[in-house]
């Protein structure tokens, strides 16, 4: 593996179709339910998509508009120069050097993977195997959970977490091979969701830009729960401006480039 930087701590960082989401084939059940007020299946079989509790389609948007910037505080203290974290370089591998396996002393990670349209093919693919070759890697006591967006957030039906290990892994594999990608890009639902599970770290994998003021929206309900989790990004194919703010202003995570 090549890499410019090392990670902060918390992360060693498929076919039915209907109406623009991803639609899988076989159920599921998870034993820990995600907090959620509302959730339709709309033909997902084993799938479902969900919503934030307490969140309504608007209820964030109007408390920030698309511009707003309250949150953009982390600066240097000499200068008053805005910070951001530092672009790691690297690959997305299986094995031990696979940036996504979360560390011994970390209890819970959740996974949000894009799988919007632009992920189709070897993205998706290879962003799906990496996961599932880290969530194998890791310990049965440490716990994972994956949300899948495109224009909606998606969870294995009755979501939560799951322990880790060679099962988890076997069991996720086999929902992600029913995974097409289509749709838009908005993790907007999945990253509250994340939030609202309370992990020991988020890691969010897509290639594509969205709404800047998904960052401001997240942050805040991010800030506001009284533990400001680390949120990792990982930008596929290029350059994602918006993950990186994001990573920056949350925790701050790592934000890592892959090709």
């Amino acid at each position: 593996m090549s890499s410019d930087a090392q990670p902060h701590s918390g992360a060693s960082v498929g076919v039915a179709k209907n109406n623009g989401v991803a639609l899988p084939r076989s159920p599921r059940t998870a034993s820990t339910p995600m907090p959620t007020t509302k959730s339709t299946s709309q033909g997902l079989l084993g799938w479902e998509v969900v919503h934030p509790a307490g969140t309504g389609p608007t209820d964030l948007a109007s408390a920030l508009g698309s511009n707003d910037s309250r949150f953009d505080d982390i600066r240097d203290k000499k200068t008053g120069q805005r910070l951001e974290v530092g672009v790691l370089r690297s690959s997305l591998q299986t094995g031990p050097q696979n940036l996504l396996i979360l560390p011994p002393d970390v209890a819970s990670v959740i996974y949000v993977l894009d799988c919007s349209s632009s992920m189709q093919g070897d993205r998706f693919n290879r962003t799906q195997a990496a996961i599932v070759d880290a969530v194998g890697q890791m310990s049965a006591k440490q716990q994972f959970a994956l949300l899948l967006f495109n224009t909606n957030a998606l969870q294995i039906r009755g979501g939560g977490y799951r322990s880790a290990g060679l099962k988890g892994a076997s069991r996720l594999q086999t929902e992600l091979q029913a995974i097409e990608p289509k749709g838009g890009t908005d993790p907007l639902d999945a990253l509250l969701l994340a939030i609202q599970l309370k992990p020991d770290a988020v890691v969010l994998l897509s290639d594509g830009e969205f709404t800047p003021s998904v960052v401001d929206q997240v942050t805040q309900q991010n800030r506001s729960g009284g533990k400001n989790t680390q949120i990792n990004c990982m930008a596929i194919g290029s350059h994602v401006r918006t993950l990186q703010r994001l990573a920056t202003m949350n925790g701050p995570g790592n934000y890592v480039e892959v090709p």
